[in-house]
């Protein structure tokens, strides 16, 4: 009878063991399963803000540049208005009302684009719209230039 009493003890601590044991395992395949979608839904918030600063990053180089290209330009449109009013001045003659009011206008849309890319608000346009527009207008005010130093060399 002893026999089967320690048999029976070891029998029932073994099966206790088990059970015991299995259910750790499940517990612990739970909590992993837990903390693995957790890392996920980490991750993927780390990735989503990585790529928002990336996105601003590259928004505010494109700006930065953007901004001393056409910075440039204007500056070469200043100059060749410039040069326009001192041809005017050097003619000699009364120059006619029309022709200053031509080179007032540009001179007035050039610092209008001036002021346009230095009060750039990102909130209010959208950033690729606005450089399409711009470089619209930039291109219309040199194409403008252009043709009135061609109209008065003929």
């Amino acid at each position: 009878m002893k026999k089967y009493s320690i048999t029976a003890v070891i029998a029932l601590l073994i099966g206790i063991v088990i059970f015991t044991g299995c259910q750790t395992s499940d517990k612990k395949i739970e909590e992993a399963k837990s903390e693995v979608t957790e890392a996920n839904k980490d991750l993927k918030e780390v990735l989503k803000d990585s790529i928002l600063e990336a996105s601003e990053f590259a928004y505010e180089e494109d700006l930065k540049s953007f901004k001393a290209e056409t910075e440039f330009i204007i500056k070469k449109n200043d100059n060749r208005i410039d040069e326009l009013k001192a041809r005017m001045k050097k003619a000699g003659k009364k120059v006619d009302a029309e022709y200053e009011n031509r080179i007032d206008t540009l001179h007035m849309r050039n610092r209008e684009l001036q002021r346009k890319i230095n009060t750039y608000d990102k909130r209010k346009t959208n950033w690729a719209t606005f450089k399409v527009e711009f470089n619209e207008d930039l291109s219309k005010l040199g194409k403008a230039l252009k043709d009135f130093t061609m109209d008065n060399k003929k």
